[in-house]
């Protein structure tokens, strides 16, 4: 990455190259998702209602949240599990109950769950030994409306 000198130039050894705009300090990173992308506690409560594509541009912190759950529920797994969960009974399905239909093995449905979880979209209830998934409201309804 280009950092910028005090006079705004950039410091890359040519002269010939346009001065680059200065670099921003981006703040302390406090969440990490599945496939990498960090996002800040504040930039997901900030981007907890982004306009639909189509309204106005997104900002950076919208297009980051965005991406991060398209490249969660881009997975077959991973779809076919938020659909479970949605069709079961009262909403909400343990991880036993999921990986018998899918043909996993139930660490591996787990991975998915948690990859499900951390993105927002499905919430998880201990119940003793047991723990229950269900969908966040409104999760992937949001996700529908940025899409238009």
């Amino acid at each position: 990455m280009l950092s910028a000198a005090p006079d705004d130039t950039a410091v890359t050894g040519t002269d010939a190259e346009p001065p680059a705009a200065p670099t921003v300090a981006e703040p302390p990173l406090a969440q990490q998702d599945v496939a990498g992308l960090e996002v800040s506690e504040s930039e997901l409560a900030a981007v907890a209602e982004p306009p639909p594509l189509t309204a106005a541009p997104l900002q950076r912190a919208e297009a980051e949240l965005l991406a991060a759950r398209l490249r969660v529920v881009a997975e077959p797994t991973r779809l076919m599990l938020l659909s479970m969960i949605h069709a079961a009974p009262g909403g909400e399905a343990s991880a036993g109950d999921l990986a018998a239909p899918i043909g996993l093995t139930g660490p591996t449905v787990s991975y998915h769950l948690r990859a499900l979880t951390e993105a927002g979209l499905v919430t998880r209830d201990r119940r003793g030994t047991w723990i229950f998934y269900s969908l966040v409201p409104g999760a992937l309804q949001r996700i529908k409306d940025l899409l238009g």
